[in-house]
């Protein structure tokens, strides 16, 4: 165990005990793997430890960090307090300053925006940086998602009266280290809050998300990991909520995607390993090979050995091309 961390393993924390930021970037949590961090496998092993010892390399946009988690926050809020009182408690508001000769605000890449951000981040110590745009719209989502969605907002509200918000577990898994946090977790299931820019959610659409994403791969991660811990393995849940008007949104079980629990009952239980779950496994096979080895191959570790253990790409011909010619029209 890291000498950074002081809990005895496994553990899950209290709701709102660990800061998101602290979960994520703090030092205490750095040997702790991910289902983010396992996903970068997918690129190479070599891509895997690039990104670990150049950290920067992943960081993601101020305006990115911005927009990605006030919606998830103002729910974890209502989940643990019944009201906003967590997400005000962790976040303030910035609007850029207005270009007095435009009219508009200044860019987000300009020394006034920047010099006026930093100067809100002192002013506001241990607090993320919102928007009122994006509060605005966060808080339009959720009203539709809690009281105005027929078929799902009586559901949706028992899920946030039963579970508990931002749980950061870690756990020893063959004396490696593994985290993840639960946006939103029952006795009996997990649910992922997902906000998309789609404007329609039909089955089509929501299986291109969830394959584009890797949802599944977390989905897995979770299921798997939270079975360590506790015992118990709990069926998985996504809400997917448009981001624009109407912010329609639909409730997806990753049963078909993850691990497909057919008998709920603790004891008697009768799990199915679908296709994430069985990726997801690979993943973390590899990655226990790569950290006991220290050894992190690049992309000739997806290429199958000859028999002199030669590993040669041969790549097909797309059909396309295939059927591409080349004409030349002489005299």
């Amino acid at each position: 165990m890291s000498e950074l961390y002081s809990h005895p393993l496994p553990y899950i924390s209290i709701p709102d005990e660990i800061p998101n930021d602290e979960y994520h970037n703090g030092e205490k949590y750095k040997d702790f793997i991910s289902s983010t961090r396992l996903k970068w496998y997918l690129t190479s092993p070599k891509w895997y430890k690039f990104i670990c010892d150049n950290p920067q390399e992943s960081k993601i946009s101020l305006k990115a960090s911005m927009e990605g988690s006030v919606y998830h926050d103002m729910l974890a809020s209502l989940v643990n307090n019944g009201n906003l009182n967590g997400f005000e408690r962790d976040w303030f508001v910035f609007d850029p300053p207005i270009n007095e000769k435009t009219g508009s605000p200044y860019g987000i890449t300009s020394n006034k925006y920047m010099g006026a951000y930093e100067d809100a981040k002192y002013a506001n110590p241990g607090k993320e940086t919102t928007s009122h745009a994006e509060v605005v719209k966060a808080k339009a989502m959720i009203d539709e998602l809690l009281y105005h969605n027929y078929h799902y907002s009586y559901t949706i509200r028992k899920f946030i009266e039963w579970g508990k918000a931002e749980q950061s577990c870690f756990c020893e898994y063959k004396g490696h280290k593994f985290k993840y946090r639960k946006d939103l977790a029952t006795k009996t299931k997990m649910i992922d809050w997902k906000s998309t820019e789609e404007k329609d959610l039909h089955e089509d659409t929501i299986a291109k998300i969830i394959v584009k994403f890797k949802y599944d791969l977390s989905a897995a991660f979770y299921q798997f990991f939270e079975h360590q811990i506790t015992g118990v393995w709990k069926p998985f849940f996504w809400v997917f909520q448009q981001k624009n008007p109407p912010y329609d949104a639909v409730l997806v079980s990753a049963d078909k995607w993850a691990y497909e629990i057919t008998d709920n009952t603790p004891g008697d239980q009768i799990v199915l390993a679908r296709d994430g779950a069985l990726r997801f496994k690979q993943l973390l096979n590899q990655h226990i090979w790569c950290e006991e080895n220290d050894v992190y191959p690049g992309a000739s570790v997806f290429i199958e050995p000859d028999f002199k253990q030669h590993r040669v790409m041969y790549p097909e011909v797309p059909g396309w091309k295939k059927n591409e010619t080349t004409n030349f029209y002489n005299d």
